[in-house]
C-alpha cells in the first residue's frame, strides 16, 4: 500500500507500508545429540512475518 505526495509538477514522494506472510511447511532440520554424538533430524514447521516500509522519489 502506497500514497504519493506531489510537492511540485513533475516531484514527489512516495510512502510506501508492506506486509508479506510466508509458510514453511517439511522443512528438515537437524542437530548433534550431545548425550549420543549421532545426528537427530525432525521436520519441523515455521511462518514467517514481515513488515516494511519505504520512502522514495518521483518525478
Amino acid at each position: 500500500m502506497g500514497y504519493t505526495v506531489s510537492v511540485t509538477k513533475h516531484f514527489g514522494v512516495n510512502f510506501q507500508v508492506a506486509y508479506d506472510f510466508k509458510d514453511f511447511r517439511g522443512i528438515t532440520t537437524g542437530y548433534i545429540d550431545n548425550a549420543t554424538q549421532k545426528p537427530v533430524f525432525y521436520d519441523s514447521n515455521s511462518t514467517r512475518h514481515s513488515l516494511s516500509f519505504g520512502v522514495g522519489v518521483t518525478f
